[in-house]
């Protein structure tokens, strides 16, 4: 796996896209870079959280246990993921989860503490965060929705896709029909 900079690493990361290279450098010099190897912890459920995590390669998995001592996987990391985002705004915010590498995985980690102040002065990170977030949070909702809601929900959104079309003037060769392909495995 080649070796990855920190820079890079925040340059291609869309939540950190955009920011003046002043609030990058000052984000860059306190940030690390880590390297774990597979079934190697980041942190445990009930630790604090004072770190927010880049995945730049490999694959992480959050997980919780029951107090039957049963792994339940809440969500996994990829390449170009940012997790722990919602712990910026929990005071002594303790992790909910473990976190443990999969595969082979590096990581860029932020001090909370800093990427706190750089958000009061850089309103495009702000913004971003936010969407972020409003995304996550849409994406949880969704998870919980019974599968009827759930396709009455996506066609709800595709009749909005298609008004949008019709009434666009990027788009003056719509015809009205919108064909779709839902792909479906049968097992």
């Amino acid at each position: 796996m080649a070796p990855f900079s920190l820079l890079k690493a925040t340059q291609e990361n869309a939540l950190f896209s955009g920011l003046p290279e002043s609030a990058k450098r000052r984000l860059l010099a306190q940030a690390g870079a880590d390297v774990f190897a597979p079934r190697e912890y980041l942190f445990r459920q009930g630790g604090g959280v004072d770190l927010v995590y880049i995945v730049c390669s490999g694959k992480v998995r959050e997980y919780r246990e029951s107090p039957a001592g049963h792994a339940f996987t809440i969500e996994t990391h990829q390449a170009g993921d940012v997790f722990c985002k919602a712990a910026l705004f929990i005071e002594d915010a303790c992790h909910r989860t473990h976190a443990i590498a999969e595969s082979r995985t590096q990581v860029v980690t932020l001090p909370a503490a800093l990427l706190r102040e750089v958000l009061r002065t850089e309103e495009v990170l702000a913004e971003r965060l936010l969407a972020s977030l409003a995304q996550y949070a849409f994406m949880q909702q969704r998870e919980d929705m019974d599968p009827p809601v759930r396709v009455g929900s996506f066609f709800g959104k595709l009749r909005g896709i298609k008004q949008r079309l019709r009434s666009s003037a990027v788009n003056d060769r719509f015809d009205g029909v919108l064909d779709i392909y839902v792909p479906v495995q049968k097992t």
